[in-house]
């Protein structure tokens, strides 16, 4: 998400404010929620003009499936990642 919103950014913003905050679950420790609030300035030939953007990511259902099977065909084709 953050990549996404990056490149989205206009070249000749200006930052006038940003956050960001997480929530995490007390006893497993997963992170369960992350927020992002950004806002820019930027003056261009139609003048200047305030950009803000806001995001939170929700993340649950850890750990929900026992086993994961990958089919015989994946395994044989599988390549080692350096």
């Amino acid at each position: 998400m953050l990549i996404e919103i990056q490149r989205e950014r206009p070249p000749n913003l200006e930052d006038v404010s940003n956050g960001f905050s997480m929530t995490i679950d007390k006893d497993t420790y997963y992170v369960t929620r992350y927020n992002i609030y950004r806002e820019g300035s930027a003056v261009d030939d139609f003048g200047e003009y305030l950009v803000t953007t806001k995001g939170y990511v929700s993340l649950d259902r850890f750990n929900e499936y026992d086993d994961i099977t990958v089919p015989d065909e994946v395994l044989s084709g599988a390549e080692p990642v350096e």
